[in-house]
């Protein structure tokens, strides 16, 4: 951050620091869609379609385990082996299970910085005891920065 209140962004422009007040829980999303661990990549299919979202959390008792995309649903699909149709593989088939986490209170700065050096676009809001509470994606960070400006 400079003294103008600026930080600065690719190719060293300077980009206002609209996200420095904010926390996961000011931006994210949720309660969120998820499916459970025992689905089938038809179910996350389906929940995808029907709520209109990308990204499913793969929870087990409200516990998130993982992230499912539309990617990686494309993804598990496409290189399907064994019997059976692709869709009826079990959603770890494609589930990321290293996903980017923060808690409730971290600062958007933060989560940003979670966003950029990860693989996937979302971060998993869970409680301390790993229990989801929501999700932040780049399009969720891209609207506060658009609604603070």
């Amino acid at each position: 951050m400079t003294a103008s209140g600026t930080t600065s962004g690719p190719a060293g422009s300077a980009t206002p620091d609209r996200l420095g007040g904010l926390v996961a829980a000011d931006v994210m999303t949720g309660p969120v869609v998820s499916v459970d661990t025992s689905a089938l990549v038809a179910d996350a299919i389906r929940l995808m379609r029907t709520h209109g979202v990308r990204h499913l959390p793969v929870v087990e008792n409200g516990r998130f385990l993982g992230l499912v995309d539309d990617r990686l649903v494309a993804h598990a699909l496409l290189t399907a082996s064994g019997h059976g149709a692709p869709e009826d593989q079990a959603v770890s088939a494609a589930t990321m299970h290293y996903v980017p986490q923060a808690a409730p209170t971290t600062p958007m700065p933060r989560v940003a910085n979670l966003l950029r050096h990860s693989r996937t676009d979302a971060v998993v809001v869970v409680d301390d005891s790993g229990r989801l509470l929501g999700i932040v994606t780049t399009v969720d960070v891209v609207s506060a920065v658009a609604h603070t400006g």
